[in-house]
């Protein structure tokens, strides 16, 4: 629908575009990154910002003031994220599913991988309905009850497991 994505990595600057429309930019952003992420510092510190940035197959998607982060785990595997400041609602979730193809079309994404705290009954529901499936639940060491959701490129491409 016209929208568009900037695509940030962290190992090359030059200006690219896909034929799905999109305007890909390459290039560091370290402000945008930080300011993204203010609102979860006491778990994502500046340090890990730092590591995460110099790792050059991790994938930054942003449309205005909202970020969705791919951390590249392995080879087809993505543990992903959004930080959406605008975007609310449908909206959310429609930005949320062009950024998912967006991996899988564009970055060699098979499996991505959500972890969202419990408390955070509201991600956790937009999770599904972007797509992606619930494994369980797990406590990590700090504490916190978080849900392990995946979403395959197979199961997403079909429109399967959305809603």
């Amino acid at each position: 629908n016209g929208s568009k994505f900037l695509r940030y990595t962290f190992h090359d600057n030059y200006w690219n575009s896909n034929s799905r429309g999109f305007m890909i930019e390459e290039k560091k952003d370290w402000k945008l990154l930080v300011k993204a992420t203010e609102c979860c510092r006491d778990f994502v510190p500046i340090d890990d910002l730092i590591t995460w940035m110099l790792l050059p197959n991790n994938v930054m998607l942003v449309e205005k003031d909202n970020v969705g982060l791919a951390t590249y785990e392995r080879n087809g595997v993505y543990n992903v994220h959004w930080y959406f400041h605008s975007a609310r609602g449908r909206e959310a979730i429609t930005l949320a599913k062009k950024m998912c193809a967006e991996i899988f079309n564009n970055y060699g994404g098979e499996t991505l991988i959500g972890i969202v705290k419990t408390r955070l009954k509201a991600s956790r529901w937009a999770c599904r309905k972007v797509g992606f499936k619930s494994y369980g639940k797990l406590i990590y060491d700090d504490g916190y009850e978080n849900e392990i959701l995946f979403a395959t490129k197979e199961e997403f491409m079909k429109g399967l497991n959305n809603g």
